[in-house]
């Protein structure tokens, strides 16, 4: 009761001194900005600072990029980044893990716009289904993230930001068509008046006769069947100005259906898997004073997958009969604040999640659960821009009814030894609640769960200089350390959900950048050693990866070569399925033929290397996939 008084207490003063900053703002120091900083806008939960780099671990992917790579999934965007690795059950539409720092995909929280997605019953987001033809970009925020962002931002945070309409009128049509009947077509219409007013569409529709899911040798079975992906999404916002502010009004809807393989895993042609997401809401942005703004996020995310197997002979087929419908409501208020060199952050969100599912059971029965919880968060941060030393603090206290409250911290600073090299450091704290399927699943269920917990921080350098008129360097290296406890795992012999686990991951992140005129060169590597409570790998995490970009563009050619390198890892207890290293290589092409057609050629697997991110699951060839653009 202490703790809670004193936390509560610290974040209201927060959220109690707006009124009283924004009338003591110092209009000498309202363009500051420290000298030697690289010129980078990093969005937080509501603060945006222009011309500051972040001082937590940060990386940026930008529309540009995003362009070039021309990938199904989202999540193929992510492959190999600095503490990112990726991993998939199977071809496009399959279950895809992407994990920061080691931590697990549960432990990871996504929000697109700022609105938390992902299912209820499994605290992960469904990656295959995002199309990534409207991202604008996509910032990748390793560490603990709980003080800001509450539950599951135990690794980190994957923030989506789509694009927004600019004054006048604009829109494109493009077609795709490659390897394994991969098809696709997208659409985007976009305008905005001078006054604010505005609206975007777009729409894209893609279908891909992939391959196996389950793994089959060719030396068994040289024509195996194929499991089918399809995914047809939209996309819709309006925005409309009030006064100095606006609100936009959003929605956006992917309907999927993708063929999986039976248990094992081995190669079955009968499961399907049918999704439909959906999400809505408003977002209202308004100044209250020249150095106050104020926003109210009002959002609802529906994930409903239903499982299908009709094959009668197969004793396997009821884990595939299934019905999941789950919903997360959430209302969000923050608040942002500018001192001359001090910002603050301050606001509180409820967030109420609701799960109704049914499933087959061994003896011809179902089994059905329908059960909510809600979590209300209140939360502040402060950052301090020095000419030399910047420091980044805040705090979360969150209220959940259906386990323990939690109180998270986080601390970020950076020092400046000379112009162009900071040293950084940060430490938090970050929890996730359990999930509904933890909580109340028939049978195996817990209501004694405790929430899971971590503790970590990093220490680095991030250096940034100039190299004659034309080039410039960027470089960071951080080692980072977390620790967690009461993860909770399944077991059959324990009866079903369980607090028993700890694990811990560190290791080195190191990236570096050369932009030379029209060329560039972008490495990335990290180092992870993750151990369980028995001192064992944990599962898919590789010991070391890396990814190498090399290209540039010359008047109306754009090429870029990509270089992934996945070290060895186990894929289950005490170092048993392992997972041989690979090295894959990719080639992106783009040539702008008119001044409104554009044209693509992307290669993936360019070797034909065969490997695997999952023990007995199916990775795609060498795919070829040729892309046409016309704007307007």
């Amino acid at each position: 009761m202490k703790r809670f008084l004193s936390a509560t207490g610290a974040i209201l003063l927060v959220l109690s001194a707006h009124g009283a900053l924004a009338n003591q703002h110092d209009e000498s120091n309202q363009d500051h900005k420290p000298e030697g900083r690289d010129e980078i806008v990093v969005f937080g939960r509501a603060i945006q600072t222009p011309g500051l780099p972040p001082i937590t671990a940060v990386s940026v992917i930008d529309r540009d990029e995003i362009e070039r790579l021309n990938v199904i999934s989202a999540a193929d965007l992510l492959r190999e980044r600095v503490g990112v690795d990726v991993r998939s059950v199977g071809g496009p539409g399959k279950q895809t893990s992407v994990f920061l720092r080691g931590s697990a995909s549960d432990q990871v929280r996504v929000l697109i716009d700022g609105v938390p997605v992902g299912s209820t019953t499994t605290a992960a987001f469904d990656w295959p289904y995002l199309a990534t033809h409207d991202i604008e970009r996509i910032e990748v925020h390793r560490g603990p993230q709980s003080a800001l962002y509450g539950s599951a931002a135990m690794g980190g945070v994957i923030q989506i930001f789509t694009k927004r309409a600019e004054p006048g009128i604009e829109g494109s049509l493009r077609g795709s068509f490659g390897s394994l009947g991969t098809r696709s077509a997208e659409v985007r219409l976009a305008g905005a008046t001078e006054s604010g007013l505005g609206a975007t569409f777009s729409a894209t529709h893609l279908t891909t006769n992939s391959v196996s899911a389950a793994f089959v040798d060719p030396a068994i079975d040289r024509d195996p069947e194929t499991d089918p992906f399809r995914n047809t999404s939209v996309a819709t916002t309006l925005t409309v100005p009030l006064g100095d502010g606006s609100v936009d009004f959003f929605y956006r809807r992917a309907d999927a259906q993708t063929e999986i393989d039976g248990f094992g895993p081995a190669d079955d042609e009968t499961p399907e898997q049918f999704t439909v997401q959906n999400q809505f809401g408003a977002d209202l942005k308004m100044p209250v004073t020249d150095d106050w703004t104020t926003r109210l996020l009002l959002s609802q995310n529906d994930n409903d997958l239903f499982g299908r197997d009709d094959d009668p002979t197969n004793m396997f087929a009821l884990f595939n009969e299934f019905e999941i419908e789950s919903t997360r409501r959430q209302v969000s208020w923050t608040n942002d604040v500018r001192l001359g060199s001090a910002t603050l952050l301050s606001g509180a969100d409820l967030e109420k999640d609701r799960v109704r599912s049914t499933s087959q059971v061994f003896g011809g029965g179902r089994t059905s659960l329908h059960e909510s919880a809600r979590r209300i968060g209140v939360f502040g941060l402060a950052r301090h821009e020095g000419e030399r030393f910047s420091i980044e603090a805040g705090a979360r206290y969150e209220f959940n009814d259906r386990s323990d409250d939690e109180f998270t911290y986080q601390l970020a600073g950076n020092y400046t030894l000379f112009e162009g090299f900071d040293v950084v450091a940060s430490y938090g704290t970050a929890f996730r609640a359990p999930d509904l399927n933890e909580l109340y699943f028939p049978m195996f269920g817990n209501l004694a769960l405790e929430p899971e917990r971590s503790h970590g921080g990093d220490l680095g350098f991030r250096f940034v200089r100039d190299v004659g008129d034309a080039a410039r360097l960027r470089a960071e290296v951080r080692g980072f350390h977390n620790s967690y406890e009461d993860l909770i795992i399944f077991t059959f012999v324990g009866g079903g959900f369980l607090n028993v686990d700890r694990a811990r991951t560190s290791g080195v992140e190191a990236n570096l950048r050369l932009d030379c005129e029209n060329l560039w060169v972008d490495a990335s590597y990290t180092f992870l050693d993750s151990r369980d409570n028995l001192g064992d790998p944990l599962r898919r995490r590789s010991r070391n990866t890396g990814r190498l970009s090399v290209g540039g563009s010359w008047r109306w050619l754009t090429a870029e070569a990509v270089l992934h390198v996945v070290g060895k890892s186990f894929d289950g207890a005490g170092r048993t399925n392992p997972l041989d290293s690979y090295v894959t290589a990719d080639l992106n092409l783009s040539a702008d033929v008119r001044e409104n057609l554009k044209v693509g050629l992307n290669v993936r697997n360019v070797t034909d290397h065969g490997y695997q991110e999952a023990f007995g699951f199916s990775t795609l060839p060498r795919t070829v996939l040729l892309t046409a653009e016309v704007s307007f």
